[in-house]
């Protein structure tokens, strides 16, 4: 039931990497998406965070331990998520699945043959939606979106490829500053970040891009506008909650969920 309290609502979508792999669970990812979409007035849902690890595979050919093929698996995601095109906007993280063969060997991925800005018109710019830009032109692994809610709050969701490189963060860092964001509530949409138990992860793969601590240190923690940092990709109990105050006094509510 809705919160008598909440006057809109965002979804988080937890790693559904298990529902695109196997064949048998592609409709499960499916009634997701058909409920966020028959139930957007109830809860009047503004936007869907996916927080990465849309499929197991991000480039394989040969399905094994009952895997599909990544291309089916893209496939799968892109159909489920597509119920939501003209009903709901939805903004994708990148997470260690979407990259190289099985788990991010590489910075390769298919994300942005599978989802493009064009296929829901709530997203895409020339339509009117809510992204205002990416990084690179084309790739939505790192981009931003801006709208406004109901009650008039104005939100940015920035939103970050797996382990950001140097480059992304000094990128993130220009468009969470710009004048136009300043009264706007931030919010970090990344893959990993924080740990179910309620800590940052320090240690990325690649010596120099930010795990957790260093997105926390390097940017989310030095501008005043942002408020709550979302993602996935760890286990344990599947949540994590921590709220820490930037440099600016305001409060950050960090939230880790993977129900996957």
């Amino acid at each position: 039931t809705p919160s008598p309290d909440a006057v809109w609502s965002m979804v988080l979508l937890p790693d559904t990497q298990n529902y695109a792999k196997a064949s048998g669970e592609r409709g499960v990812l499916t009634n997701v998406t058909e409920w966020i979409r028959d139930n957007k007035d109830a809860w009047n849902i503004q936007v869907v965070l996916h927080e990465g690890d849309i499929v197991n595979n991000n480039n394989t050919t040969t399905p094994s331990s009952g895997n599909q093929n990544s291309t089916q698996q893209w496939q799968n995601a892109q159909a489920s998520m597509h119920v939501l095109n003209g009903h709901v906007p939805y903004i994708m993280a990148a997470g260690n699945h979407d990259y190289g063969f099985l788990n991010a060997e590489n910075r390769d991925t298919q994300i942005n043959t599978y989802f493009k800005p064009s296929d829901n018109p709530l997203v895409d710019p020339a339509q009117g939606g809510i992204m205002k830009g990416m990084m690179v032109p084309g790739e939505i692994q790192n981009a931003y979106y801006s709208f406004t809610g109901p009650d008039g709050r104005k939100m940015l969701v920035l939103s970050l490829e797996w382990e950001p490189r140097p480059a992304t963060v000094a990128w993130a860092n220009e468009v969470a500053a710009l004048p136009e964001f300043a009264d706007h509530t931030a919010v970090l949409l990344t893959h990993a970040y924080l740990r179910e138990d309620n800590t940052r992860y320090t240690s990325p793969r690649v010596p120099g891009d930010a795990a957790g601590l260093h997105l926390w240190s390097g940017l989310v923690r030095l501008h005043e506008n942002f408020e709550m940092v979302v993602n996935g990709h760890f286990g344990g109990d599947g949540q994590g909650y921590w709220p820490s105050a930037g440099v600016h006094g305001n409060t950050v509510h960090q939230l880790f969920f993977n129900t996957q």
